[in-house]
């Protein structure tokens, strides 16, 4: 979880769009049942259809704003 808020302020200055919403998996070995399942099935579910939303929704508004105007990168 460090490392990725970390890799947050590179893409940053890279100009790219990150998503705040994450499937973690915190606390591994409670988490997990014998058979490597989730015990709570619904938790990560849900995490990754927030993940999934939002990235649904940024992919659509960056076409639009892409098609709208070309991105004004510079080196």
């Amino acid at each position: 979880m460090r490392a990725v808020e970390a890799l947050r302020l590179v893409l940053a200055e890279m100009h790219a769009v990150t998503i705040r919403s994450t499937v973690s998996f915190p606390m591994v070995w409670e988490t997990f049942g014998d058979g490597g399942r989730p015990v709570n099935e619904e938790e990560p579910a849900a995490a990754a259809q927030a993940l999934l939303d939002q990235l649904a929704w940024w992919a659509t508004a960056l076409l639009q704003a892409r098609n709208r105007s070309p991105y004004p990168a510079h080196a």
